[in-house]
């Protein structure tokens, strides 16, 4: 393929070039597993639960949360039909491109770009997780580690309006709620089902779009959407017209530093990725774009050890070079 493009980020023509995977039998089989394994584990925190009523408070207190966490939802053998359907609907959007990774930032993209209109249709009518049952609960450790985070760095108190951008089921505005008060939270995604359920759980607006909102915001956070998006240049410039100065913005992406490990002969399932990132493209990126970088951390296994079957010690909440998950804090200048 004649690879016509200029790096959004540095104009940069030099590129690497891997095939976009389009098997999507690993994505199947993975969602089975975890149909089953939720099975498990809610049956196992049943049991627990039972037990540690007989217990005094301090024996055994890590799994003890983790026991008095919410079930996580299992889907339906019809939910998980819709799925699997729409998981092969959507491929063909992503069929006979590359994916290709710029030689002096590392931003990487699916190649040819997808168009905003393809991306939101897909989304709102093909996505594996539209229209499927109610939200999950909001509590998991991905929460619980943000929040934490982001505490050590930010002073909340100077919080009023928050927005989480591709929020799905607003798991991170929905726990950020339920632990502090005096803050107002919207969302935006356009494949949302539960706008009545979101609002109820106290998400004030739910917006189809990031284009248009006309409120200022002191945090903006977002969880695996950044790499869904049509155009990161774009979006980071509506980004920067919606937080206020001295605002923030977080995200947490999947992290593409070991690449020839991830985009390999054995590549990682990606679908439907359009956007790669690793912290240097980040620091690229928030250079142009009046974002000053508070951290760039990478947390998880790292690709290597998962594919490699070692550090299973390792949780997705741990910090870790070069781990699978990149968390990244942003501050408007």
């Amino acid at each position: 393929m004649d690879i016509k493009h200029k790096c959004e980020v540095c104009g940069a023509t030099d590129f690497y070039v891997y095939d976009y995977p389009t098997d999507l039998s690993p994505i199947v089989t993975k969602l089975k597993k975890n149909n089953r394994r939720i099975f498990w584990i809610n049956t196992l925190k049943m049991f627990l639960r039972f037990f540690f009523k007989f217990l005094p408070q301090e024996f055994l207190q890590d799994i003890r949360r983790r026991a008095f966490l919410p079930y996580a939802k299992k889907s339906t053998p019809n939910e998980t039909e819709k799925v699997i359907n729409n998981l092969y609907k959507g491929i063909t959007l992503f069929t006979n491109r590359k994916i290709i990774i710029c030689k002096i930032c590392d931003l990487g993209v699916a190649y040819p770009l997808i168009s905003e209109e393809d991306l939101v249709n897909y989304y709102k009518n093909d996505y594996w997780i539209a229209g499927i049952g109610g939200i999950e609960p909001c509590e998991n450790p991905r929460t619980i580690s943000t929040l934490g985070l982001l505490q050590k760095y930010i002073d909340f108190s100077e919080i009023k309006k928050v927005l989480e951008f591709g929020s799905a089921s607003a798991h991170l505005a929905r726990y950020f709620n339920l632990k502090m008060s005096g803050l107002t939270f919207d969302c935006v995604d356009p494949g949302s089902t539960w706008q009545k359920k979101l609002q109820e759980e106290g998400i004030v607006d739910v917006y189809d779009s990031v284009f248009g909102i006309e409120k200022k915001y002191n945090l903006i956070m977002s969880s695996h959407a950044l790499e869904h998006v049509s155009n990161t240049k774009m979006y980071f410039s509506a980004f920067s017209n919606l937080i206020t100065p001295g605002g923030y913005l977080y995200f947490e992406i999947p992290n593409s530093e070991e690449r020839d490990v991830i985009f390999g002969d054995t590549p990682d399932y990606h679908f439907p990725h359009t956007y790669f990132f690793t912290p240097k493209s980040f620091e690229k990126l928030a250079s142009i774009s009046g974002f000053e970088v508070v951290f760039t951390k990478t947390f998880s296994r790292s690709y290597s050890q998962r594919f490699n079957h070692t550090h299973t010690y390792i949780t997705s909440s741990d910090e870790n070079p070069k781990g699978a998950y990149l968390r990244v804090l942003l501050k408007k200048k």
